[in-house]
């Protein structure tokens, strides 16, 4: 299926953002589809166990562990 979402992507580099990545294998497959299109990557979800496992996929990938508290979202990276 990422193959195919893939082909719908222009071919000039892209910022491609999955928000609720989990573990990120979604955004890595999305990216091995693209090898030559030198696109940024960034995930993000709440689950801090997710963003660990997700960083340990690429380096050239970028994920975001949010925290939700008091009625506002904050990042760290």
């Amino acid at each position: 299926m990422i193959e195919q979402v893939a082909q719908y992507i222009p071919t000039e580099p892209q910022t491609i953002l999955d928000i609720g990545t989990g573990e990120g294998t979604p955004l890595y497959q999305l990216m091995q589809a693209r090898p030559a299109h030198h696109d940024t990557y960034l995930g993000f979800d709440i689950s801090k166990a997710g963003v660990q496992l997700a960083t340990q996929l690429d380096p050239n990938l970028f994920f975001v562990w949010l925290i939700y508290g008091n009625c506002r979202l904050r990042m760290l990276a």
